[in-house]
């Protein structure tokens, strides 16, 4: 009898420290985030130094390196937003997002060449 409830004790116990760590991890990180992943991989050296544009405001630049994986996210608050990849070489086409329900959208970097030159989009 007495192993059980000592037994009963030590599930209780880990069951609050677990609770606790969870409510301490959401507290820290601000709870649940919404991110916008840009996978560069089809552009290449056109990434290098590429300046993100959300919502008109740039959020951070791309760098090409071709031992690192072509990924970077960019935290955004939920809701529909505007996503502009602006390089030196090319014109931009930029794209609409919106996240609501699901926290991650993924764009594919591509871009065109064109007889007056090229531009870059998302997939």
């Amino acid at each position: 009898m007495a192993d059980n409830t000592l037994m009963l004790r030590w599930r209780a116990h880990l069951s609050i420290a677990a609770v606790l760590v969870v409510a301490g991890w959401w507290l820290y990180t601000g709870g649940p985030t919404y991110v916008i992943q840009i996978d560069h991989q089809w552009i290449g050296g056109l990434a290098d130094s590429a300046d993100v544009v959300i919502d008109g405001v740039v959020v951070g630049m791309l760098e090409f390196d071709p031992r690192a994986r072509p990924v970077r996210g960019f935290e955004v608050e939920p809701g529909e937003h505007v996503v502009e990849l602006r390089t030196r070489q090319c014109d931009a086409r930029p794209d609409t997002v919106t996240l609501e329900g699901s926290r991650i959208a993924i764009l594919f970097a591509d871009f065109d060449e064109t007889f007056r030159g090229c531009y870059v989009f998302f997939r």
